[in-house]
């Protein structure tokens, strides 16, 4: 039988440790005046805003340039051109 490397969480089950991530341990415990912020600063959704009314930027330039086929045309297989 192997040994497991774990660790209990708050809700009683058993973690692995091989797979635990920080981002666990520090959503382990609960917020402390501390670690949580004194104040909050919201950032201005003007420009969002903008680009819904708008909408995204669309190029429409003329495009001059062949199209590549993205398709290797192997002549080995049916159907393949031999040149």
């Amino acid at each position: 039988m192997k040994p497991v490397i774990a660790s209990p969480t708050s809700d009683g089950k058993l973690l692995n440790l091989l797979y635990k991530t920080t981002s666990q341990t520090y959503g382990m415990l609960p917020p402390t005046y501390e670690t949580s912020p004194c104040t909050y600063h919201p950032v201005s959704m003007q420009f969002s805003e903008h680009l819904n009314k708008c909408g995204m930027y669309q190029n429409n330039s003329f495009n001059t340039s062949l199209d590549k086929s993205r398709v290797y045309d192997c002549p080995a297989l049916p159907g393949g051109t031999i040149t």
